[in-house]
């Protein structure tokens, strides 16, 4: 719909009381949670049904009920190639966020 006017921003989260409520309170665990999430994003946004990604906290499976002369099981993708624009949110300069964006290609 906006024919590639969109950046992804994403974060592994700022509020203690959101850590609390999920049970994730380990700060390494949410970043590797954060990481992940994307990882499996940019992987179904660069191929096709059926697959299996299997993380150490995501897993998506389509194998079984991928119809693509009807569309059921096609993954949407963006229309930026190969991805939108990505940026992560920091509290500080020196956050591992900004470290791992910048590794990464990612801006802040």
């Amino acid at each position: 719909m906006s024919e590639g006017r969109l950046i992804l921003g994403v974060s592994s989260g700022g509020l203690a009381s959101d850590f609390e409520a999920f049970g994730i309170t380990d700060s390494l665990v949410r970043r590797e949670m954060a990481v992940e999430s994307i990882d499996t994003v940019l992987k179904l946004w660069s191929r096709e049904a059926p697959f299996e990604i299997k993380g150490k906290y995501w897993s998506v499976t389509l194998k079984e009920h991928v119809y693509p002369e009807i569309g059921v099981g096609k993954v949407l993708r963006p229309y930026q190639l190969p991805h939108p624009p990505i940026v992560a949110s920091a509290m500080s300069p020196n956050s591992t966020s900004t470290k791992g964006a910048g590794a990464r290609g990612w801006g802040v």
